[in-house]
């Protein structure tokens, strides 16, 4: 493995682009963040790669509604996510200031707390699920039109038991992520992709057509790769902070959620933006139309993906600095994304043009998409990733009162948006598409005058909260 790192990376040195933007560094912090996007990148890119593979292996195995089915009830389940009130992301800021610190009890203490205090919540959260899973009609809620002979109750009970899992133990991802070792974590999610891909593989050569069977391993093999992390990691690497009931003291709850409050508020609406589109379509179109939008979603998520696998150092590099008061550092990483940002853009805009044949080798003729929605997606990306350029540093900064705001805007905005273009002017999945580029064009605009105002010390009121 480390034969072929370091092949990467002198493949990634020989590339004049990126030793431009990149290697023309020489600080500690941003050789730390180079690194973790060269190693990182090696990890989730075959994981991005497995992801895509999945897509016809399942399709070939269910059919388009009943995929539909499943990604609309995973959405379902992700809803469940903003129930840590933003104690992850508070976590990892609040982790990231103590590793700088080398402040190693305090980093136990606040891990201590926070696994505590998502213990009880997965508690409570899984016995009002119990009961209350058996009054909810999931087939109407999913605009079911067919016999399945699925039991949907007891599948959204296992999917459910398994995200209570993934919920605590995937603090440890957190944990890593806090202490910049980002390639970690990208081998988590690899073996998370890999355990998938093999088991679907095989379900699919042994047994018939279960949406039961198939949902139970997919919910199944995540958590258990994550406990088998945190068992190891907390064991041995992180073994001076592990939990403890010793270290749970309720007193840093404030801290964690005075900034953590605000990432759960931004949670909750970012999943209803991101994650409500699935359900969106299942209500006013169908399941099927669910399979084609996340076709079209995976294909252009290859660049989401390239372009977090970037973005994600700088979060808690940007914390570094900024309570460093290295300014300096802030506006060069800026100007760094920038350039990675119209790079992103040319391969988005030729991953639109080529997109038809790639439907066309990729999942055949198991859907019909069309060209607009293909269209409609590469532009969303483009805005959504110029906007991410500012995101990453200013969530690292803390000050994420403005994203609050306009993201609770686009919330409520995404579902009349959707109804109006889907229904009103009957353009499909097409419509879904652009209600989430309308709602994002005020953030793309609003968040990069933020980030100048921080950077020039001249932020105040709203832009600096």
């Amino acid at each position: 493995m480390n034969l072929l790192s370091n092949n990467l990376v002198q493949l990634v040195k020989r590339n004049t682009v990126v030793q431009k933007i990149f290697y023309s560094a020489t600080d500690e912090r941003s050789i730390t963040t180079r690194n973790n996007i060269i190693y990182s990148s090696l990890f989730r890119g075959v994981s991005m790669f497995m992801g895509l593979w999945m897509v016809p292996l399942t399709l070939n195995y269910l059919n388009p509604t009943k995929y539909g089915i499943w990604l609309t009830l995973t959405s379902i389940i992700a809803w469940f996510n903003f129930f840590d009130i933003g104690l992850g992301n508070g976590l990892r800021n609040k982790l990231a200031e103590a590793f700088a610190k080398k402040n190693y009890e305090m980093a136990k203490g606040y891990v201590s707390t926070t696994y505590a205090i998502l213990t009880v919540i997965v508690v409570v959260l899984f016995v009002v699920f119990i009961l209350l899973n058996k009054f909810i009609n999931w087939d109407r809620l999913l605009n079911v039109q067919e016999v399945l002979n699925e039991d949907l109750s007891f599948l959204m009970l296992i999917v459910f038991f398994f995200f209570c899992f993934r919920f605590v133990f995937g603090l440890i991802l957190t944990i890593l992520n806090a202490d910049q070792k980002l390639a970690i974590s990208g081998f988590i999610d690899l073996m998370t992709a890999v355990v998938s891909l093999i088991g679907v593989y095989i379900i699919s050569l042994t047994t018939q057509e279960s949406l039961l069977l198939l949902g139970v391993f997919l919910s199944f093999a995540p958590a258990m790769v994550l406990v088998i992390a945190t068992i190891w990691f907390l064991q041995k690497k992180y073994k001076a902070i592990k939990p403890s009931f010793k270290y749970i003291n309720l007193k840093l709850t404030k801290d964690l959620t005075h900034l953590s409050f605000q990432f759960f508020l931004l949670q909750v609406v970012v999943l209803l933006i991101f994650f409500s589109n699935n359900i969106i379509i299942a209500q006013l179109l169908s399941p099927a139309k669910v399979s084609e939008f996340n076709v079209v979603h995976k294909y252009f998520s290859i660049i989401t993906i390239v372009s977090v696998l970037i973005l994600n150092p700088f979060w808690t590099a940007a914390t570094d600095a900024y309570y460093a008061g290295d300014f300096n550092w802030l506006k060069k990483s800026s100007s760094r994304l920038i350039k990675v940002w119209g790079i992103i853009s040319v391969v988005t805009v030729l991953m639109i043009l080529v997109s038809p044949y790639v439907y066309q080798i990729w999942v055949k003729d198991a859907l019909q998409i069309s060209f607009r929605t293909s269209l409609f997606m590469g532009i969303y990306v483009i805005i959504l990733s110029w906007q991410n350029s500012f995101v990453y540093l200013i969530n690292g900064i803390g000050k994420i009162r403005l994203q609050l705001y306009l993201y609770t805007v686009m919330g409520i905005a995404v579902i009349p948006l959707s109804y109006f273009f889907i229904k009103v002017l009957k353009m499909g999945v097409e419509g879904s598409v652009m209600s989430m580029i309308i709602c994002i064009i005020p953030a793309a605009i609003m968040i990069p005058i933020q980030f100048k105002l921080i950077i020039n010390e001249k932020a105040n009121g709203i832009f600096n909260k």
